[in-house]
């Protein structure tokens, strides 16, 4: 089992300057050269489940299946059926700009009015919020800026690995779960065989809200161990 955190989100050193994923997907993509590691199953939330996507692509044969939690290749689109690859790119520019540009106060204020779309519990908040305050924030704005302005659909004809898609749903959103299920299975139209599977009563960290579920989707895409 390998865990693998980008720089800048833990308690490591932070990223350096320029792209954020490209050269984090280059990244694991070497190591999985390395170590010529194989029949690989990757689980990516969020941010992770782009990078999962890129990296199988990049790696058919090493990469055979995924579990993406709450995530979509198109981000940009979740929020505006309309807007274009530029459009977006430009929004994640100034979106970058502008939470890099942000003291360190604002930044913090930010993110914990952020909280009630990312955990249901009082104590999924908390840890979410632990989490931001130990990521540096230059980083998180620098990948937040790609994520929110990225059009990463193009891969997903070259992904030749199953994959399993979580996307998160409780009372109060803006749609249903049977609307909400289709704008995710029309993300991953250009996926033959992709799965999507709403899960109620979570947010963005479905592994806190629902963590049965969670394990009970994480046994299914995991291979057999005799």
């Amino acid at each position: 089992i390998y865990t693998i955190t980008a720089a800048g989100f833990g308690d490591g050193p932070a990223a350096g300057e320029g792209e954020f994923l490209d050269p984090l997907i280059a990244e694991l993509a070497s190591y999985i050269d390395a170590g010529q590691l194989d029949d690989l199953t990757i689980v990516g939330h969020s941010m992770g489940g782009q990078i999962a996507l890129q990296l199988a692509a990049s790696r058919p044969e090493s990469v055979n299946r995924i579990l993406v939690v709450d995530s979509a290749p198109f981000f940009a689109r979740l929020f505006n059926p309309a807007v274009t690859p530029e459009q977006a790119a430009q929004y994640g520019q100034m979106m970058a700009g502008q939470m890099a540009g942000m003291s360190r106060e604002q930044f913090l204020g930010m993110s914990r009015q952020g909280l009630a779309i990312q955990s249901i519990s009082p104590e999924g908040q908390a840890r979410v919020m632990g989490w931001m305050e130990r990521a540096d924030q230059g980083a998180v704005a620098r990948a937040m800026g790609e994520v929110a302005g990225g059009d990463f659909s193009p891969v997903l004809p070259d992904v030749r690995a199953e994959v399993t898609i979580l996307v998160a749903w409780a009372e109060g959103s803006p749609l249903s779960a049977e609307q909400l299920l289709a704008v995710y299975q029309a993300q991953y139209a250009d996926l033959p065989g992709a799965q999507v599977h709403i899960i109620a009563d979570s947010r963005h960290f479905i592994m806190l809200d629902q963590p049965a579920a969670f394990r009970d989707a994480l046994r299914a895409v995991l291979p057999a161990v005799n």
